[in-house]
């Protein structure tokens, strides 16, 4: 029995010390998103008027030397009111949000391979599906977001998650860094109800 007990422990341990990447909502390199978690495994907000943090992550950087600054901007619906945005430590040396260009004048550790950008706190309005979009930082350029490191010599582009697996890819979802009450992300339908994407969508039209 005793040693019944020990191997749960340790069985226990080891899906603890499980690295934060092996929960990643998605595991390409260089993804940026808005999660309700620092694991980066949810990427929904499912309440109205109540504040909520939310955390803007770089997933899989391609370059963890450190982080030194980085550039983003992004679209908000009406319906989602800023509380606050803390960099934490972070300049803002150009625009202001959603428009970002911040630096840092001590680099910033990539932590459980992911870089935590920012924590925004926020407050929905309405029960209806919106997203907030990554916007058009860069419009003369091929990226729409970039970051740069200690070692890198270049900018290095990052991208929204990619929403396959039955999330909707047209634009302008295929920007989405958030979503507000997606209906099965919310339990606000079960999947076997959701027949399609157009359905959904056509009910909060």
């Amino acid at each position: 029995m005793r040693n019944r007990y020990a191997a749960l422990a340790l069985l226990l341990a080891l899906t603890v010390a499980l690295p934060a990447s092996a929960q990643f909502l998605d595991s390409r390199p260089d993804v940026i998103c808005f999660y309700t978690d620092q694991t980066a495994t949810r990427a929904g907000l499912c309440t109205v008027f109540t504040a909520q943090s939310l955390y803007l992550m770089i997933t899989n950087p391609s370059d963890d030397s450190g982080l030194t600054s980085y550039g983003c901007s992004f679209i908000v619906p009406m319906s989602l009111f800023n509380v606050g945005f803390d960099t934490g430590g972070g300049l803002i040396i150009g625009g202001n949000f959603p428009n970002l260009d911040v630096g840092y004048a001590t680099p910033r550790p990539a932590v459980n391979d992911a870089y935590l950008l920012a924590t925004w706190t926020v407050m929905a309005s309405s029960p209806a599906m919106d997203i907030v979009q990554l916007g058009d930082h860069y419009p003369t350029e091929l990226y729409r977001a970039v970051y740069t490191t200690v070692d890198s010599t270049d900018p290095i582009a990052v991208t929204p998650p990619d929403w396959g697996n039955g999330m909707p890819m047209l634009d302008p979802w295929r920007q989405a860094v958030l979503w507000l009450n997606e209906p099965v992300w919310c339990g606000l339908v079960t999947p076997a109800e959701s027949s399609s994407w157009g359905a959904i969508k056509a009910t909060f039209r």
